[in-house]
């Protein structure tokens, strides 16, 4: 009744201040008719009358127009959920307040207009970074099936519609002459001379909604834009997509910030993503009936987009945004509202903020891992650091963004029987600035973590909902955390694999003063003299080398790099060889497998081995050394 009652009186007020408007126009006054006949003196009277009328109605437009001003205002959330009260920083600005540990300096990679509003980022072989932009957010587009949003009814390649490919490359999704199809972007984000800045973007696709998640492969790239799970293939090699095809479809949109997200290559080469509770997915291929669907609606789902075989991996939280893996493959989400980190376990079953598992014959939900809380509640990316140029001190730590308290969170894991246990650290990175929106935050080519801004007086959703108008579409940040201190803290190494699996933890001690040769390792890379592992190189650019290019790097010269100290450059060799499928690579994985070398590289060969669908269980099983009990464990693990 009270929301009738308003609106009702809102239209009357309208009403009122239209009535007004139009006579306080000079147009409404007829002076020339009033002026015809009466003499100067009474001229001067009507037009001092006429002046008085016209002032009054000016102040009586005022009064009714400021309970509809005051009632725009009323938009903006107040409390907890108020938006930042400062003015934006500029990126020089944010830059200055930021604060981290002593040895570590932020620097950014791109900022408004080379990148705005992103959502999701992945990289490529060579290093380029990918990004979402998103500005249909909160609502989504009226013209949502006028590109890639209408109902699938194939699997099959399709031709991008030209007016989606972007070729003319525009800066402004929001210019005015924007054609009718949704505004969110793929931008590709070039740092040419490996200076650290990007200095080239160019728009890949334009003409999504809602868009959500992104990542590499399979001769393209993979999306996320609810309902579908897309897949974009550029054929001539111009940086613009040509082709597309709907993976998957049946994901849900009834919350907008809850949308599917966080995509990875997990080890055994599925591709993982993960989903909020207040959305409600039938995940399905393409043509399929809605009853055909897996129920989808919280924790972490994966699918074989080749095959178009999906499942839910581990049921529970909340709207986990982000998720990685640690060495030995064990998965972590970060998740809002609940309890902020949980361990998810394949098959397990987790609290949840609302709803029920799908299974009703769960005995118990499984809990999170944390005993603490920080500030607030909506968190946001999660990266299990591995990047070997950070301090042996922070190797397998997790970092998650927390939006509210514009921070990065530093957690320790501690694995603790099969599970593990968090514990705070730090704060890794404090913005001490409102509008700093960490959404993402990952392990990039250098080694160094990466964090993807996306800068916003809003904290969260309800104040999008409120005033959708008053989302900020002009601006986005990249930055990097990039370690400065001294090499002899510099971590090379990680923990046991079978230390972790037995529940101990420990660090195998740094080699960073270890002696350096040149080798014939591919360019851009160093060897270990003593141990033989490739190791990260401390640099300024954006990654190793500026002709850095995975793909084009021989099978024997990929296999090599399984042993390096980034995990980043061991995750993308991995993948690169399960999509080349060389025959000649089974030997040399074999090989390393049997080694008495280093837990990664072995462990990285037996997933490759895994992914590529080589009948190795039987020999696996034999005899083959001190990595048996370790490798079995892992293998049974992953399937």
């Amino acid at each position: 009744m009270k929301c009738a009652a308003q609106t009702e009186y809102f239209h009357l007020r309208v009403a009122e201040i239209a009535k007004i408007a139009r006579l306080v126009a000079f147009d409404n006054f007829s002076f020339s008719a009033s002026f015809a006949s009466p003499p100067l003196c009474d001229k001067w009277t009507l037009l001092l009358t006429h002046a008085s009328m016209k002032l009054r109605l000016f102040f009586q437009l005022a009064a009714l127009s400021l309970p509809i001003i005051v009632l725009s205002a009323g938009k903006e959330l107040e409390g907890i959920r108020a938006p930042a009260s400062s003015v934006c920083p500029t990126p020089e600005e944010a830059q200055k307040k930021m604060t981290v540990p002593e040895g570590y300096e932020v620097r950014c990679f791109a900022h408004e207009p080379m990148v705005v509003n992103p959502v999701a980022m992945t990289w490529d072989s060579r290093g380029r970074l990918w990004v979402v932009e998103g500005y249909e957010y909160p609502n989504g587009s009226e013209f949502k099936d006028n590109a890639f949003g209408a109902e699938a009814k194939d699997g099959q390649y399709h031709a991008v519609p030209e007016i989606c490919k972007a070729k003319a490359n525009p800066l402004n999704a929001m210019r005015a002459d924007h054609p009718k199809i949704p505004k969110d972007r793929i931008v590709i984000l070039e740092d040419t001379h490996n200076t650290g800045v990007a200095d080239k973007r160019t728009v890949f696709l334009e003409g999504l909604d809602m868009g959500s998640a992104i990542l590499l492969g399979d001769g393209g790239v993979y999306v996320g834009q609810q309902p579908h799970l897309l897949h974009f293939k550029d054929t001539d090699g111009d940086d613009h997509a040509d082709e597309w095809r709907v993976v998957l479809t049946g994901f849900g949109r009834e919350d907008t910030h809850e949308l599917l997200n966080s995509f990875c290559w997990g080890p055994d080469g599925w591709l993982y993503m993960t989903h909020g509770v207040f959305t409600n997915s039938r995940v399905r291929r393409p043509g399929l009936p809605l009853d055909k669907g897996f129920k989808f609606d919280a924790g972490i789902g994966r699918c074989k987009p080749l095959t178009g075989d999906f499942e839910v991996f581990a049921d529970g939280t909340s709207n986990p945004w982000g998720c990685d893996y640690d060495a030995r493959g064990n998965f972590f989400v970060s998740a809002c509202v609940i309890d902020h980190f949980f361990h998810m376990a394949p098959g397990g079953i987790y609290v949840r903020q609302g709803g029920a598992p799908e299974n009703p014959y769960a005995y118990d939900l499984l809990p999170s891992i944390v005993k603490h809380k920080h500030f607030r509640a909506a968190y946001a990316g999660v990266q299990i650091y591995q990047g070997g140029v950070y301090p042996a001190d922070t190797h397998g730590h997790a970092f998650i963004g927390n939006i509210h308290d514009n921070a990065v969170h530093e957690e320790i894991l501690t694995p603790v029987g099969a599970t593990f246990k968090c514990e705070p650290r730090r704060d890794f990175l404090r913005a001490n600035d409102g509008w700093f929106r960490p959404v993402s935050t990952q392990t990039g080519p250098d080694g160094n973590l990466w964090i993807m801004d996306w800068c916003d007086k809003y904290p969260c959703y309800q104040n999008a909902k409120a005033n959708p108008e008053g989302v900020d579409r002009e601006k986005g940040r990249i930055w990097r955390v990039v370690w400065t201190g001294s090499s002899n803290e510099k971590s090379h190494t990680a923990a046991s694999g079978a230390d972790v699996l037995v529940g101990r933890a420990s660090r195998l001690p740094s080699e960073a003063s270890s002696p350096r040769t040149p080798s014939d390792t591919p360019d851009g890379f160093r060897e270990d003299a003593k141990s033989g592992r490739q190791d990260a190189r401390p640099t300024q650019g954006s990654r190793e080398s500026r002709e850095m290019d995975l793909s084009k790097l021989s099978t024997p010269e990929l296999v090599k790099l399984l042993g390096h100290s980034n995990n980043w450059m061991r995750r993308m060799a991995r993948r690169v060889l399960v999509e080349r499928k060389d025959e000649k690579a089974k030997p040399m994985l074999k090989e390393l497998l049997q080694s008495n070398g280093q837990s990664e590289p072995r462990l990285e060969a037996l997933w490759i081995l895994h992914s590529t669908e080589h009948d190795e269980l039987t020999w696996l099983l034999s005899d083959h050394g001190d990595a048996k009990p370790t490798l079995d464990i892992q293998k049974l693990s992953c399937d």
